[in-house]
């Protein structure tokens, strides 16, 4: 179970993310890396359903989960997940739901509304608490558990 990206989208924008590995090594690594996550943002926009249900897409060795949710008339929100095969249904729903659900908590109408995208800058302080230990690989994980860092 890996999580590689986390994030929030508004009407198709990014407003918040988060890359959970390290950048490639040279140019054309760095370059597929872009284009596999904005083939998945391209999905996003064009496959999701607003209405709070998780939908899940596979690419690769990747997945792009995707709960939606419409706020107003013309607000579309979306919270995504990029990660490994095995991480459980549950878990993505629970993380994104959880996400979504903070967002809106710490930015209500009308502030999730504004356009400067710096205003949602707070919010990157609270995505290590929602994904906690996620992001990292099962090892580095188990030792975390056992106090091994």
């Amino acid at each position: 179970m890996k999580i590689y990206e986390i994030g929030i989208l508004r009407n198709n924008e990014r407003l918040v993310w988060k890359k959970y590995y390290d950048p490639p090594k040279d140019e054309y690594e760095e370059k597929f890396s872009d284009l596999i996550c904005e083939t998945f943002i391209y999905t996003i926009r064009n496959n999701v359903e607003y209405n709070n249900i998780l939908s899940s897409y596979e690419m690769m060795n990747f997945h792009v989960s995707m709960i939606g949710k419409k706020n107003g008339e013309k607000s579309k929100f979306v919270s995504y997940l990029i990660s490994d095969k095995s991480l459980g249904i549950d878990i993505k729903k629970n993380l994104l739901s959880e996400t979504l659900n903070k967002f809106f908590k710490k930015f209500p109408a009308p502030q999730c509304y504004n356009k400067n995208k710096a205003t949602f800058d707070s919010f990157y302080d609270q995505l290590p608490e929602i994904v906690g230990d996620l992001p990292m690989k099962p090892p580095d994980r188990l030792s975390k558990a056992f106090g091994y860092e």
